[in-house]
């Protein structure tokens, strides 16, 4: 039990030394129920953008949605940096669909106005993703 326990907090120590921290956590979350007319199928649509901004100047970006037969997943990470109240965040890297594991080298920019906890998409953003308002959760 005591080798047990030593493991755990040698990992758990392990861990926390070389994993980034994180500086702040955007999310955007929006779920609707859609029922056709005259019949009583009914379906949800969903769209999840979350956005992750480490420490060390890197981002990881996740989006997904859903529609009916209709599913879309996307990850970006690169850089970021903010500059006057613009968050610029320069994309390095995109890995499209959830069976895809090969990240693709890609060159883009999608620019942000920051308003209080609130990342406001400012026109000529790329994309549908560039579109949405994402909240601070963390």
């Amino acid at each position: 039990m005591k080798k047990l326990l030593i493991k755990l907090l040698l990992c758990l120590t392990f861990f926390t030394g070389y994993s980034q921290e994180i500086e702040s956590k955007y999310r955007f979350k929006k779920v609707k129920k859609v029922t056709f007319r005259n019949t009583k199928i009914s379906s949800t649509d969903s769209k999840l953008d979350s956005l992750v901004l480490y420490k060390n100047g890197d981002f990881y970006r996740q989006t997904s949605y859903s529609q009916i037969g209709n599913f879309g997943f996307e990850e970006q990470k690169g850089q970021w940096i903010i500059d006057n109240g613009i968050l610029y965040l320069n994309i390095t890297a995109k890995k499209e669909g959830f069976e895809n594991e090969n990240w693709k080298g890609y060159n883009g920019e999608i620019k942000y106005s920051i308003k209080r906890k609130k990342l406001i998409p400012i026109n000529g953003s790329f994309g549908i993703y560039g579109k949405r308002n994402l909240k601070l959760i963390q």
